[in-house]
């Protein structure tokens, strides 16, 4: 009876998993269709919607003049290029991020200031609107919860490309002048090996000793007496 009762429950548990998965897949398929729709209505407004849910995007706003726009990202990862759009005055981002990741990247001329609602997130702003220098500001206004949002101006990629570019080409001058360096000593070092294997072999001779004059030693040797006037 126990074990029929525990079958039971399992069957029980298996079809609720079920069904809640598919009320879930529902419930995205719909939020996904009304994304779509407002975003695609947004098209012919001064202020466009990027919605994505689920999924990874990029979207590149090339040589347009940016007016602003709202992002709503649910469980996504989404990065807004604003690199080459033109600005010319103050706009807003309104923002909604959900389990997100969320990434703003502007012209080196615009500033950012946040003002983000955050529960369980990160928000990092690295084009600070603490300079004078900027042209135009960009305020990004909203709530984020569980996500992570940043402000990423253009140079701050620029610059690490060039950082480790120099890095390299500065260890490729010091090992070619250690090379250099080197060169001389290596040079100087195989030409007194070659002094040294030319050179004949030489014995040193002690006082007293006696040199050994070639020839047979069992011959004798003739000496011619020279006769002095």
């Amino acid at each position: 009876m126990s074990r029929r009762h525990s079958v039971f429950k399992t069957v029980v548990g298996l079809a609720a998993a079920a069904g809640a998965a598919k009320v879930g897949y529902d419930q995205y398929k719909k939020t996904k269709e009304k994304f779509e729709r407002q975003e695609q209505e947004s098209e012919s407004e001064l202020i466009r919607k990027y919605n994505t849910i689920f999924e990874r995007r990029v979207v590149e706003a090339d040589e347009e003049t940016f007016q602003g726009c709202e992002i709503n990202a649910v469980g996504a990862h989404f990065i807004l290029d604003l690199g080459k759009s033109v600005f010319t005055k103050d706009v807003y981002i309104s923002l909604s991020a959900k389990a997100s990741s969320v990434k703003i990247i502007l012209p080196q001329n615009v500033g950012a200031q946040c003002d983000i609602t955050r529960t369980a997130s990160v928000v990092q702003n690295f084009a600070e609107d603490t300079a004078e220098e900027y042209d135009c500001r960009i305020f990004v206004i909203g709530d984020a919860i569980g996500s992570r949002i940043e402000v990423i101006p253009m140079s701050f990629y620029a610059d690490d490309d060039f950082d480790e570019e120099d890095e390299q080409k500065t260890e490729e001058a010091a090992s070619l002048q250690e090379q250099k360096a080197d060169e001389p000593e290596t040079a100087a070092s195989e030409a007194k090996e070659a002094r040294e294997d030319d050179a004949p072999e030489t014995k040193g001779t002690e006082e007293g000793e006696e040199i050994p004059i070639s020839g047979d030693s069992g011959d004798d040797l003739e000496v011619d007496e020279v006769d002095k006037d």
